[in-house]
């Protein structure tokens, strides 16, 4: 039993190595099926085979362990501090202040961050914002993404999501407009929480925040019960207008 345990040990090791940057829902999804069955599999073989198959069976999954783990290395990446993306993106926004950014203009910032999850979906959001006529909007997630760039914090900021609902519906993009409200509202407590934390730092810049909490949790429970009212969208406009990232 000893060996089948420091057999297993070795066997983790590179899965792990592996999954570090995903989510914990993707570790689950991608390695939980695989890590259950390489258990029974081990066990069946070491309780009732000659031991000989079992360091075999063993090492076969150890190898399998280690190919995964050099596949989700070279898929995986991160672009924090990376000089190369931090310059393209100044470039655009060097460009914005003189025209509306286009999909080519970003075009070349693609392979650059191809591989970091959390740029990609900046990308992407950028990208549909742009294809939509919203070049203006796409310029705050590029801004977004340059805080990413530079500090990793990848900032979730409500006010600026809350207004996103809005444009999606004005494109009639339904789906994605309650896929956005379902992660805002996953996201506004520690949005609350990371703004009172800072609100005690910096009270001279929250001076209102309560009152805009308030008008927030306000808003997102409206529209996740699919208020689309003018009347809500008014005071979408207003938290986005008064909110701090």
């Amino acid at each position: 039993m000893k060996k089948f345990l420091i057999i297993l040990f070795f066997l983790i090791i590179p899965s792990t190595f592996a999954i570090e940057k995903l989510s914990i829902q993707e570790k689950v999804v991608q390695f939980l099926p695989l890590v259950v069955g390489v258990l029974i599999g081990a066990f069946i073989v070491y309780k009732f085979v000659k031991k000989l198959l079992f360091v075999a069976f063993a090492a076969f999954f150890i190898i399998i362990g280690i190919l995964v783990a050099g596949y989700y290395h070279s898929e995986s990446k991160s672009i924090i501090d990376d000089k190369n993306a931090l310059e393209q993106i100044q470039e655009l926004q060097k460009i914005s202040s003189e025209r509306s950014i286009t999909l080519t203009d970003i075009n070349g910032l693609k392979e650059i961050i191809k591989g970091d999850k959390t740029a990609e979906e900046y990308y992407e959001e950028m990208k549909w914002l742009i294809t939509n006529n919203e070049s203006e909007h796409a310029l705050h997630s590029l801004a977004f993404l340059k805080t990413y760039v530079k500090t990793g914090d990848a900032t979730f900021c409500i006010p600026h999501e809350l207004e996103h609902v809005e444009i999606y519906l004005k494109h009639n993009q339904t789906k994605r407009a309650m896929d956005a409200i379902i992660e805002i509202k996953d996201n506004l407590e520690p949005w609350i929480q990371k703004s009172e934390n800072a609100k005690k730092q910096f009270p001279q810049y929250y001076k209102n925040f309560d009152t805009l909490k308030n008008q927030t949790i306000l808003v997102v429970d409206a529209l996740s019960a699919q208020n689309f009212t003018s009347e809500i969208f008014q005071k979408v406009k207003t938290v986005e207008e008064n909110g701090i990232c």
